[in-house]
């Protein structure tokens, strides 16, 4: 159902589950304290901290994760690297095809099952790693930096939690 600010009091419900909400509480809906809205802006901060750090390389921060999980698994299959990154098959699928365009992985037949693919960083792309991790390092101090040094070990382990990797 539609409503329009004016109306305030008409109520919609939602399919999935039943519950009622009152058209009047959106206008009282603050989005800064809405933590995935408030987990997209800080994604997009990091990002362009990254950014404006490392643009020389020409790597986003997820091309870095796929570069590292290559490197810490040799051999590794695209559904391995993957869940390895927390994204999709066929956004990792993409991206290292990007990679393997740059010369910075190598894709080939896996030797015991034709069908899935076996990947490698190549020394280029271990070169580039060993260039990005410095300045990585005063990408992460500078996200940190926005926050009191007592709070940045609190702030890792919940996003640790948050992001299922603890």
């Amino acid at each position: 159902m539609s409503v329009s600010p004016s109306e305030g009091t008409t109520r919609s419900t939602n399919p999935d589950d039943g519950r009622v909400v009152d058209a009047s509480e959106i206008g009282k809906f603050d989005l800064t304290m809405n933590l995935s809205h408030l987990l997209r802006r800080a994604h997009f901060q990091a990002e362009a901290i990254f950014d404006e750090h490392l643009r020389q390389f020409n790597t986003t921060p997820r091309q870095k994760a796929l570069l590292i999980v290559s490197f810490q698994n040799p051999g590794a299959t695209i559904n391995d690297l993957s869940d390895g990154i927390a994204l999709d098959r066929n956004s990792t699928k993409e991206m290292l095809n990007r990679l393997v365009e740059r010369g910075l992985l190598l894709k080939q037949h896996s030797k015991t099952d034709r069908r899935a693919w076996e990947v490698d960083i190549t020394d280029a792309g271990i070169d580039l790693l060993c260039r990005i991790l410095p300045g990585d390092q005063d990408v992460e101090r500078t996200i940190l930096g926005r926050l009191p040094e007592e709070h940045h070990l609190i702030f890792r382990k919940c996003l640790r939690i948050l992001g299922g990797a603890e």
